[in-house]
């Protein structure tokens, strides 16, 4: 600590500021009242005016010094901490353990298959067709399969791949909260890569869109090896560009050696793909047996009779039912109904279609859901087909209501309808960005005062000529003032959203917040030079003017593009009310401020249906 540079920058800095006060406090009071106090110290003057200021600039700066460091050290693990909290309570608590299927997951057999990846190194395991021992948890086959550095995990749809992984992320978490040496575990959802990007440039910037990582500070976490990555829906990228982003995950593991990574695929989609990730191992998950189905059907009883009966005469439902999600969606779908209600059908995804189909309609029926609802069920299925389409078409997992953007309007009419409101209300950007919170930066400050200075001279020089020196200074100093605040004041994202609309009202507070403190300040400094009156239009004006850019321009944004959809019947207007409706259906689940299908195939039927 002692042998760096800014250390004795600043105590030399303190030292001799102490002893040029000391000294001239000194002088100063003998030169206008008396000797008295260099009588006092006497010959111990050397003391006051050399050792006092060493012990104390000595101590300030080692204290300050050590208060920094374990600042540094404070933020990090805070830093840590929140990554943390905001993994487990969206991915773990928000969808793990609301998960539609969980009830019916069993124990899911786990099949090891080397032939899956190309492995780092000549030696190449056997495949072999053995599940793996039942009550060896998702940690230890990530250790000994993967060797704790990389696993692919496969599966059909549905068959719990993402809960697989999600339950890894869950012990990830535990280990890393015992051990501050173990990497932070992060999901994220390949959806949204992009072919154009490295994973690194990709993975920085989900950081900030997704966890709220500062754009300055992402990079950093991913070059310095920090976390974990499990990186789901690989099968979810388009067709086209899957090749393209398992060379990209291949290059990152040459480039990131000491990153660990897990990805999840569909088991058909990845088999289409020519390229292997280069991973240390493989895992399969296995299809449910017909005990364990009947095991599960056997918990509910007689209610799931018609159920049983038709599994024994219908090959293709015997098909569906082997994974938990089909599973579960047949006890929510086929409870308590007779055996002549339901279709047999020898095609797989005919089958899968009714089955999603009766699976709506009996949700609807369920009267506790739909009890006093303010949409009807026709308005409901036409909403959620929108909202469906396009969350894939903008490779969106969850839906955030503040995050909706003028591009999700791919009809002319309704894009021109936006543009032509926004423009009549004076914003012009295309791009809706909230304000979540306000931050100050010193920094920022020191920049704007010095612009302040340069503008406020130029434009102080000329008032003084046509209107006095004071006028001058006044403006100068007004400018300088009012330039150093706007540039210090920055907003920034919240870490978490814990319910609907939060940005929105955040925002909202934000902009009063800028506009109070800017028209209180404007207005006292143009009170000051031009009177009350010319202070007070000042003042109001530039409050608004600058809480344009801090909120208010973004609440008109996001409200109106809510018009438009609302006036194209595309979704209503109270959209929370909404929402909260398909949760309570079973069609939707709330994550903290954000939604999410129950599960990608009802997404993907949600978007094929015709209302």
């Amino acid at each position: 600590m002692l042998k760096t540079w800014s250390f004795w920058k600043t105590f030399f800095t303190v030292y001799l500021t102490l002893v040029a006060g000391i000294w001239g406090f000194v002088e100063a009071y003998t030169y206008f009242e008396s000797d008295s106090l260099k009588q006092l110290l006497g010959s111990n003057w050397w003391i006051l005016y050399y050792l006092l200021p060493l012990f104390i600039a000595f101590s300030s700066t080692a204290l300050t010094n050590a208060k920094e460091e374990t600042r540094a050290e404070t933020l990090d693990q805070r830093n840590r901490r929140v990554m943390l909290d905001h993994v487990e309570n969206f991915w773990v608590k928000g969808i793990l353990e609301k998960s539609l299927h969980g009830a019916a997951l069993l124990e899911l057999g786990i099949r090891e298959d080397p032939s899956a990846v190309s492995y780092p190194w000549t030696i190449k395991k056997e495949a072999t067709n053995e599940t793996l021992p039942a009550g060896k948890s998702m940690l230890e086959i990530f250790q000994e399969i993967g060797m704790g550095r990389s696993l692919l995990i496969l599966g059909a749809p549905g068959s719990g791949k993402t809960t697989t992984l999600l339950e890894l992320t869950r012990q990830l978490i535990e280990r890393a909260r015992q051990d501050e040496t173990e990497p932070i575990p992060v999901v994220f959802n390949l959806a949204s890569w992009k072919e154009k990007q490295t994973l690194a440039d990709w993975l920085a910037e989900q950081l900030n869109i997704l966890y709220y990582v500062p754009k300055k500070t992402a990079p950093a976490w991913v070059n310095e090896n920090r976390m974990l990555l499990l990186l789901d829906g690989l099968d979810e990228v388009k067709a086209d560009s899957r090749a393209k982003c398992v060379e990209v995950i291949n290059k990152f593991r040459e480039q990131h050696g000491l990153t660990s990574l897990v990805v999840c695929c569909r088991i058909e989609e990845y088999t289409a793909i020519n390229t292997k990730l280069l991973f240390e191992g493989a895992i399969t998950i296995q299809s449910l047996t017909s005990e364990q189905v009947n095991a599960y059907i056997d918990r509910f009883g007689n209610s799931l009779a018609s159920v049983r009966l038709l599994l024994k005469k219908d090959k293709t439902l015997q098909e569906l039912a082997e994974t938990p999600l089909m599973l579960s969606i047949m006890t929510l779908a086929y409870k308590d109904r007779n055996a002549d209600e339901l279709i047999a059908s020898e095609n797989l995804e005919k089958q899968r279609r009714l089955l999603f189909d009766t699976y709506i309609t009996r949700m609807f029926e369920r009267s506790n859901r739909v009890a006093n609802a303010a949409f009807s069920k026709q308005q409901t299925l036409h909403y959620l087909n929108w909202l469906a389409r396009n969350m894939i078409q903008h490779n969106i997992i969850t839906y955030q209501i503040e995050a909706m953007q003028p591009s999700w309007l791919k009809n002319q009419l309704q894009d021109r309808l936006y543009q032509q409101y926004v423009r009549l209300l004076g914003t012009l950007s295309n791009e809706i960005t909230m304000v979540d919170s306000l931050k100050w930066s010193w920094k920022g400050a020191r920049g704007g005062l010095i612009l302040g200075l340069i503008i406020g001279l130029a434009l102080g020089l000329s008032l003084w000529l046509m209107g006095g020196l004071m006028l001058g200074l006044q403006v100068w100093l007004s400018i300088t003032l009012i330039s150093g605040l706007v540039v210090g004041l920055s907003s920034d994202q919240i870490e978490e959203t814990t319910r609907p609309g939060q940005r929105l009202r955040q925002t909202l507070f934000n902009s009063i917040t800028v506009i109070m403190l800017m028209m209180l300040i404007s207005g006292l400094l143009g009170e000051w030079i031009f009177g009350l009156g010319l202070g007070l239009s000042i003042g109001l004006l530039a409050g608004l003017s600058i809480g344009w850019d801090y909120g208010v321009a973004a609440l008109i944004q996001h409200h109106t593009l809510r018009f438009v959809l609302t006036r194209n019947e595309l979704l209503p207007w109270h959209l929370v009310s909404f929402l909260d409706h398909s949760v309570d259906l079973i069609f939707l689940r709330r994550v903290g401020g954000s939604y999410i299908f129950v599960h990608r195939l009802l997404m993907e039927h949600f978007a094929e249906m015709d209302v």
